[in-house]
């Protein structure tokens, strides 16, 4: 359903985008109190931004539509909760003092209006009047055989995929819609006391499968579909599910990446069957994120099943708000930057800056390597858990931004990274190449949903690993191409 206000229109989920806002800007202004009396300010930034900026530029970009889903779920979704709920810790950090906690509200207000200006100045840069939807030509002129030959990539992906099952230790660390209970060991812990060359063959496998799985669901479009046009789109929808059901190690990101771009690269495939790819895969992917939820929240490696997790755990409300601000970086999180700037004890030097984006590149990172430096975000955990652990919790890419660049250019890290998000969705909907087109959704995804669960170090180490593994291979096999031609 929609309705036509001015020159837009407007559909079911945008009214119902605004109309939850609004109810949750009256929950916090009733529910919120003490160090929560001011989170009513987050509801209310984003309904007017959506309201005023956001809602006429969706239209424009898929990247905006992500931008705003992320929004919604930090600044209004956790907002009602933290009214009905608040949490004041996370780790060994906590808080209660009301200024801190409004300095860390007034920043992620800033934050969303920042953004929102950046993005509605971009599009009027640009003088874009329409979404970035997949070129127009038929699949078969688009995807051509001729322009998607990755024999040399087929080569490579079958020799690393056996090579890698003759591995028993890195065989360990994959498994296959859940991972497996009552080990009493979590196997994440034995992913990180993995070695540098176990990481690298870990990371080649995975791109051996993703690659064959583009290599496979080409040839079932163009040399199949023709004949059997079921028989194709099923055994390629298949082959996405199988593929979003393996899982590395414990990441739950791995399934929302590899989900995402299977997506993208089936409905330019199959675009007649959207709504079909999107229902199975998303379901797919779904299942194992609870499952793999269920495993590193409730410990379901202690237990005998998955069942006696759930039946012995004790999570309730305050829990559940709590997983929910470290995850969308929340007004808890925020002040835990911002106080970790004001401790004094890191310097947040240009040169720090230039090293943490240098040593979170892979590739780049090699010439980093024996700095005395260490990345902000290990400072900063170490902040947080009181020196117990260097890694596991977030810094928020605009409170790195508050850290080294203060208040008022706080959100121009995160503003660069979505202008390469709108990069790359140009790439991602335009491209003639399947393989191009998977892997640039892959790290897309990463990119475009860094307003929550991500930091400065996660995003680079994400985009630059896929570059470096998937891209090295593809422009080997592109430059073999080329050589064929001219022989």
């Amino acid at each position: 359903m929609r309705v036509v206000i001015g020159k837009n229109r407007i559909n079911t989920i945008e009214v119902g985008c605004l109309i939850t806002s609004f109810i949750s800007i009256i929950v916090c202004l009733f529910f919120g109190k003490g160090v929560y009396q001011y989170v009513g300010f987050l509801p209310l930034t984003f309904f007017s931004c959506y309201l005023l900026i956001l809602f006429s530029e969706v239209r424009k970009s898929f990247t905006v539509k992500i931008i705003s889903l992320c929004a919604f779920l930090r600044y209004v979704v956790l907002s009602v909760f933290q009214s009905i709920c608040p949490v004041y810790t996370f780790s060994r950090y906590t808080t209660q003092n009301v200024d801190l906690i409004f300095k860390a509200i007034a920043l992620m207000c800033y934050e969303l209006v920042f953004v929102s200006i950046f993005i509605k100045f971009y599009f009027s840069i640009k003088h874009s009047n329409g979404f970035e939807k997949p070129v127009s030509m038929q699949v078969e002129q688009r995807f051509t055989s001729g322009r998607n030959k990755y024999g040399l990539i087929f080569i490579f992906s079958m020799c690393a995929i056996l090579y890698s099952m003759i591995n028993p230790d890195l065989m360990s660390q994959i498994s296959f819609l859940v991972i497996k209970s009552n080990t009493s060991v979590r196997m994440g812990q034995n992913a990180a006391g993995s070695s540098s060359g176990d990481m690298i063959l870990r990371q080649v496998f995975v791109t051996a499968v993703l690659s064959m799985f583009v290599i496979v669901i080409t040839l079932l479009r163009t040399r199949i579909y023709k004949k059997h046009p079921k028989l194709s789109f099923h055994c390629s929808l298949l082959l996405a599910v199988l593929c979003t059901c393996m899982i590395v190690s414990e990441q739950r990101s791995s399934q929302v990446y590899c989900a995402f771009a299977a997506v993208i690269l089936l409905i330019q495939l199959y675009p007649e069957k959207k709504r079909r790819i999107i229902t199975i895969i998303g379901a797919a992917a779904g299942v194992v994120l609870v499952m793999l939820s269920i495993y590193k929240t409730f410990f379901a490696f202690m237990y005998s099943t998955y069942a006696d997790a759930l039946i012995n755990s004790n999570m309730g409300l305050e829990s559940v708000v709590q997983n929910l601000e470290i995850y969308l970086l929340g007004p808890v999180t925020v002040a835990s930057a911002i106080q970790f700037a004001s401790v004094g004890a890191f310097n947040f030097s240009l040169s720090q800056l230039l090293f943490d984006f240098g040593r979170s590149t892979i590739g780049v990172s090699f010439f980093f390597k024996g700095s005395d430096k260490i990345l902000t975000s290990e400072a900063y955990n170490q902040f947080i858990t009181g020196g117990g652990a260097n890694s596991g919790y977030l810094l928020p890419i605009t409170g790195q931004g508050y850290e080294f660049l203060g208040f008022i250019f706080s959100p121009v890290l995160i503003c660069l990274f979505f202008y390469l998000a709108f990069k790359i969705e140009k790439i991602m909907f335009k491209s003639n190449s399947t393989y191009i087109i998977f892997f640039v959704a892959y790290i897309y995804i990463r990119v475009a949903t860094c307003m929550v669960s991500s930091n400065l170090n996660s995003v680079l180490v994400a985009l630059s690993t896929v570059m470096v593994s998937a891209g090295v291979i593809f422009l080997l096999q592109y430059f073999l191409t080329i050589i064929k031609k001219r022989r």
